[in-house]
């Protein structure tokens, strides 16, 4: 079996996570204070359904909410380095998601993207803005499987 280099795991798992949260942004501020970026997915029966790249699906009573915003753009929380393990080892231990990275392996978008200077170095020091704002990466966060992928993360 070949094995993928951590690199194309981490990146692979960052293109997910962006993606997971792929929705128009918002800020939902609570009524003591804190708020939460992501993707408002839905309101049923008083409950809003908000998609974080950082906490998941979170549900949140209407009664709890005082408002919500359009998140700027740099509004994202930035991925820790413990958060970018665990999902590492999530990742690695899914079959299913890991067939669904080997066969990208071969790809010639993700060929490109592993082999940009830009995106090693970012990955290494754990830049993640500027593996988001890389066009490439961008290019391959919209690919079918890193969507499936994300899709399958943010559950």
């Amino acid at each position: 079996m070949t094995r993928l280099p951590l690199a194309a795991i981490t990146l692979l798992f960052m293109l997910s996570a962006a993606s997971a949260g792929a929705g128009t942004m918002r800020t939902v501020t609570l009524n003591d204070g804190s708020t939460i970026t992501g993707e408002v997915v839905s309101l049923a029966n008083g409950v809003y359904e908000v998609r974080s790249p950082t906490l998941g699906s979170v549900h949140i009573k209407d009664s709890d909410v005082r408002g919500i915003d359009d998140a700027p753009a740099a509004a994202a929380a930035p991925i820790s380095s413990s958060e970018v393990e665990a999902l590492q080892q999530r990742l690695l231990a899914d079959d299913n998601a890991m067939d669904k990275i080997r066969h990208l392996k071969d790809d010639p978008l993700f060929r490109k993207v592993l082999n940009d200077p830009e995106v090693l170095r970012a990955l290494k020091s754990g830049d993640v803005s500027s593996l988001l704002s890389n066009p490439s990466v961008n290019e391959l966060a919209n690919h079918p499987v890193v969507k499936d992928l994300g899709r399958s993360l943010g559950q």
